[in-house]
């Protein structure tokens, strides 16, 4: 059998990882896969470092032996409260809408009460008795013969 020994790729500590990322950030666009390649690193990896500095993933530290910044608990409990903050904004910005909705119904009904109560401050125009019309009454109130 042949087997082929697969060359490990080195494993680096965060404030490594860091200063590689440092360097890398300084190389042009195009020379960015040579430096990946010169160090015997793939590029999603650099890649997935950036991600994790961008999320606070991966801070300078003092211990010489860190190779992670977060346990697997810590990056759960971190990821449900990201989610958590991301849902509580959402119903924040829904909430924020509904308040500005029913404000502009709230003027809209303030500005019908005072259209409503400007017609009904006019006062009514005063009808005359019509002798014409068939009301007994009328005769007794206005005929005295």
């Amino acid at each position: 059998m042949n087997t082929m020994s697969r060359q490990r790729r080195p494993r680096l500590t965060i404030n490594e990882k860091l200063a590689i990322l440092d360097e890398y950030t300084l190389v042009p666009r195009g020379q960015r896969a040579l430096f990946c390649r010169e160090r015997g690193l793939s590029i999603s990896a650099v890649q997935d470092w950036q991600k994790k500095r961008r999320d606070g993933l991966l801070t300078p530290t003092d211990k010489k032996e860190s190779r992670i910044a977060l346990t697997r608990a810590e990056r759960v409990d971190y990821e449900q409260q990201r989610q958590k903050i991301a849902d509580l904004e959402a119903r924040l910005e829904q909430s924020e809408n509904a308040v500005e909705i029913l404000g502009k119904a709230s003027a809209l009904l303030e500005t019908l009460t005072k259209s409503a109560a400007t017609k009904q401050s006019r006062p009514a125009p005063v009808q005359e008795p019509d002798p014409n019309e068939s009301d007994p009454a009328w005769g007794k109130r206005f005929n005295k013969s």
